[in-house]
């Protein structure tokens, strides 16, 4: 057996994965290994002859095994990053996208610092968390109708070192206690006839509670927070910030306007889609 090193592992486990992930398995080795050994890449090349021990040989092993059937590897390794800040995550909650944090830096923008912010569906509470630690000063609470979710969210907000109040809340059903001055929410928004055009280590493996609306009312979550943000949620002149699936930009931003909604706007993500709309009450 050849000596176990970091860049002899590496190909290894790129060449066990190509058949999956084709030109993937090369980034995706090198991210298992980095997260393993919690060592940037730059650290993982310049210490490519570093000898690797048999038992964490085995480990990177097993998680090949589950990466070859499309477990996301922010499962297997159990955190992610997101605005710089390390999160926790599991099959209770979704992986924080790249593009979700565009919607931190438009709420981070809008926040003088001391204002009261709710985050409606707060997953592992990646949004309110990544707000409170830019605006320590602001009054942030979050919702969420799963208690798996929110027991995430908790340990989150304990490792990043911010106090975020997190509050269990069915958002069709249900309205959130307090007035706040800002809104966020990145709702359920993939429709069901979508569900063939996903990879399937979202499919498989995500909470479909946390991505999935009917075909006949993609604006379901919206138009319920809409309407509770009207209804007394929201602070007259205060701001809803939404990501929304790229498809229903402009009947977001029309069902806005038709409750009396002021400055609604459409925002273009950094792939240049429409990703998030704001509005003023």
């Amino acid at each position: 057996m050849q000596k176990l090193t970091f860049d002899s592992v590496r190909k290894e486990i790129s060449e066990q994965l190509s058949p999956e992930y084709g030109a993937e398995s090369v980034s995706l080795a090198r991210n298992l290994l980095c997260d393993y050994y919690d060592i940037s890449f730059t650290q993982l090349i310049l210490n490519a002859n570093q000898s690797i021990g048999v038992s964490d040989y085995e480990s990177l092993c097993s998680y090949v095994e589950r990466l070859k059937r499309y477990e996301p590897l922010q499962y297997i390794i159990g955190h992610t990053q997101f605005c710089g800040l390390r999160f926790e995550v599991n099959s209770s909650v979704l992986i924080p996208r790249p593009e979700t944090q565009q919607i931190v830096d438009l709420v981070s923008e809008r926040l003088i610092g001391t204002e009261s912010v709710l985050d409606i569906g707060t997953g592992s509470g990646c949004i309110p968390i990544a707000i409170k630690k830019r605006k320590p000063n602001a009054r942030v609470s979050a919702v969420d109708v799963s208690k798996e979710a929110l027991a995430v969210a908790k340990r989150n907000s304990i490792q990043n070192g911010v106090e975020v109040n997190f509050v269990k809340c069915d958002i069709l059903r249900e309205m959130p206690q307090g007035e706040y001055e800002i809104v966020v929410s990145n709702p359920p928004y993939v429709c069901d006839e979508e569900r063939s055009d996903m990879q399937k280590n979202v499919l498989d493996y995500e909470p479909s509670l946390a991505l999935f609306v009917p075909n006949n009312n993609p604006l379901l979550f919206y138009r319920e927070i809409a309407r509770k943000c009207m209804s007394g949620l929201l602070k007259p002149n205060g701001y809803l910030f939404f990501e929304i699936n790229e498809r229903f930009g402009m009947e977001t931003e029309e069902m806005l306007r038709g409750m009396d909604y002021k400055r609604v706007e459409v925002v273009k993500d950094y792939c240049n889609k429409d990703r998030f709309v704001v509005a003023m009450r």
